[in-house]
């Protein structure tokens, strides 16, 4: 059970059907690597970026994902593939909703 409560899963976003399993710890590394710095280690943010704890339980998967992979305002790109990004929206969801 906390395996699964561990474990989340998303599409790839190719069209064969099969779905990537996202894990929380590889997502928790990818956040403290990649994020920390702006969001902060427990996600409040700051002035110039936003608090994950208000934003992420009310954006859509597709919408974080957006986000992630083509930046807005001061906040990059990343060229995260197929499993890092299940990864990271594992540990986001996981953390903060």
């Amino acid at each position: 059970m906390l395996l699964i409560a561990m474990l989340v899963a998303c599409t790839d976003g190719k069209d064969t059907g099969e779905d990537v399993v996202g894990v929380v710890a590889d997502g928790g590394a990818l956040y403290t690597s990649n994020c920390v710095g702006c969001h902060g280690a427990d996600g409040a943010g700051t002035d110039t970026y936003p608090s994950l704890v208000e934003e992420v339980p009310g954006l859509a998967d597709t919408e974080i994902e957006e986000v992630v992979l083509n930046g807005k305002e001061a906040m990059p790109a990343y060229e995260f593939d197929t499993q890092e990004m299940a990864d990271m929206l594992a540990y986001l969801r996981a953390t903060f909703g």
